[in-house]
């Protein structure tokens, strides 16, 4: 799967992008995203749907609106319509109206999470998949592009008191910051202010593969991964024992929970307290809300492992935020733009205090989310892309030995604060009109359970004032122990 640097000539009466190296490989194809937002107010649907095909119609947001082809050499591509019609509309549209009941009196919709500001855990409810995809949406890449349907869908189910909205897309058009950049620009047009709506960047340049190519390894400081990466028989081995701990660790199961932040100043405070000041500042080291929440998951695993063991978590960089010329460019690039870090934790630390794995979390991905360490990255993509064997393999960066968790703290992205619907809320019985903001919202697979279902993951979504919704992954023994620490005793 070698990268194209230049999009083909448009089809006739069209336009034609490409797909990025980030964007086109064999891990993100296989993905389909489905996201549920939950507003505590009746919104005005048609509002919503008029303002994304709006947006959809402006600049090179029209990449959203296109439909997925594959190349003569097998790459994707995305076709633009020159006009779009009832026949071919820009996206998918669903409106399931249950108005006439609130949301807590509906057969399904009563169990859906909602904000109690305190501890609480929901138990996976597949039935949910319905407020994020329309009935017969595509499951595959494959079925996008056979069946020539748009990349996004929109589900809009309205109750009396509440509205829960869907987007789902294939991963391949872009991540979960880019969503958040979506849902600004939606909410731009929603205001009537498409004057602001920024310019969609890279539409047809791969900014990635750009700055990959201006700089060399002598011109860097060194990859702080080293020689860590797997390969050959020891990358066989760790996906070997991934396997075997997953059968040997009994079902897992997904369940969304919410932290009081209370419990984690808690920990923090505690973990504080047991770790030596900085030498340089004199001072406390500082531990962030996500290094502790990270150290103290990993805790709950390895406290319910039969016996000791290192562990290696994996996590999301948005290399937006790490590289000034993307930082700092003039609009928003609405594309896979991510990289991973992978963090070491001894045995010794994972039986230990929660302070060590916090502060390792801390320093770790410091050193290996730096601009240098992102430019690294698209430099391995792009040699990747070169050789044509671009997205063949996820990069491994630990030992053989690791057990692994995944991670991803959305809360610093501020997806659902980048939702702002006020303009399309309704009033209330009483005249009275709610925040056009969600309260909550996640991501549910629409594809069962999945590669490495059985790898203990979390995934912070969101927070507010009193605390973060997450949604894990994790063994019975590991949920027992969860529920334990934070106090509950049944699941929602």
């Amino acid at each position: 799967m070698g990268h194209t640097m230049k999009a083909p000539p448009p089809a006739a009466g069209g336009h034609v992008y490409p797909l990025h190296m980030f964007d086109d490989t064999k891990q993100v194809r296989k993905m389909i995203m489905p996201w549920t937002f939950r507003f505590d107010a009746p919104l005005d649907a048609e509002k919503l749907r008029d303002a994304l095909a709006r947006l959809l119609d402006t600049g090179d947001w029209r990449k959203l609106a296109g439909r997925l082809h594959f190349t003569k050499a097998g790459r994707l591509e995305i076709h633009v319509p020159e006009t779009f019609t009832d026949e071919c509309p820009r996206f998918t549209y669903t409106h399931n109206d249950r108005s006439a009941v609130a949301i807590d009196e509906d057969e399904l919709g009563h169990r859906f999470p909602k904000s109690l500001k305190k501890a609480c855990v929901y138990g996976s409810v597949p039935e949910f998949i319905q407020y994020a995809m329309p009935p017969g949406a595509p499951k595959s890449i494959e079925e996008y592009v056979r069946r020539r349907v748009p990349q996004l869908a929109l589900v809009i189910t309205s109750f009396k008191d509440t509205t829960l909205i869907g987007l789902s897309w294939p991963h391949t058009l872009m991540d979960g910051v880019g969503q958040k950049e979506l849902l600004a620009a939606w909410s731009l047009a929603l205001a009537g202010r498409e004057q602001n709506i920024p310019q969609l960047l890279g539409a047809r340049e791969d900014v990635a593969w750009d700055i990959a190519g201006q700089f060399t390894e002598d011109g860097l400081e060194k990859d702080a991964f080293g020689d860590r990466l797997l390969k050959g028989l020891n990358r066989y081995i760790f996906i070997s024992k991934l396997v075997w701990n997953n059968l040997a660790s009994g079902a897992t199961e997904t369940r969304t929970f919410y932290l009081p932040r209370d419990f984690v100043e808690q920990q923090r405070q505690a973990a504080i307290g047991l770790l030596p000041n900085d030498t340089d500042t004199e001072r406390p080291p500082f531990l962030s809300d996500g290094d502790v929440v990270c150290a103290w998951f990993v805790k709950m695993v390895s406290s319910t492992r039969p016996k000791p063991a290192q562990f290696v978590v994996a996590g999301a960089v948005n290399a937006r935020d790490k590289v000034p010329q993307i930082r700092k460019a003039n609009g928003v690039y609405v594309q896979n733009l991510l990289s991973l870090y992978f963090v070491q934790i001894s045995a010794d630390q994972a039986a230990g205090p929660l302070a060590h794995i916090a502060l390792a979390h801390r320093r770790q991905v410091a050193e290996q989310s730096t601009e240098h360490q992102l430019i690294h990255h698209f430099m391995k993509k792009r040699r990747e892309a070169d050789s044509k064997k671009s997205g063949d393999k996820l990069m491994l960066y630990c030992h053989q030995d690791d057990l692994l968790i995944m991670s991803n703290n959305l809360s610093r992205i501020g997806i659902a604060e980048a939702a702002d619907f006020g303009p399309a809320v309704l009033p209330n019985e009483d005249g009275s009109r709610s925040p056009g903001k969600a309260v909550y919202y996640h991501f549910q697979s629409s594809l069962g359970s999945g590669v490495g279902s059985g790898v203990p993951s979390f995934y912070v979504y969101s927070k507010d004032d009193s605390g973060y919704w997450i949604r894990a992954n994790a063994s019975r023994r590991t949920w027992d122990k969860i529920m334990e620490e934070i106090g509950v005793s049944d699941v929602q």
